[in-house]
């Protein structure tokens, strides 16, 4: 790759890095899981806002997902290697 296209890059990385943050998902307020918010709902569970520590842990993301779905994992026995 050319030292070009490198920077060509390198400001198409930065332009996208400051839409998003200036779309504020980067903020965005916590949202109660839907699973949750019958028990949330019948005292049994703090509101979201409430379980969260007040310094929680940052993890950048390409994009914010939805709650719930399906995990799909292999798991293999001893005897299968």
């Amino acid at each position: 790759m050319s030292v070009r296209q490198k920077l060509i890059d390198s400001c198409f990385t930065s332009l996208i890095v400051l839409a998003f943050a200036a779309t504020g998902a980067a903020t965005a307020e916590p949202s109660e899981p839907p699973a949750l918010a019958e028990r949330v709902e019948a005292g049994e569970l703090p509101p979201t806002a409430q379980r969260l520590p007040a310094t929680p842990r940052v993890v950048e993301v390409d994009s914010i997902g939805k709650h719930g779905g399906d995990l799909r994992i292999l798991m293999a026995k001893a005897r299968d290697t």
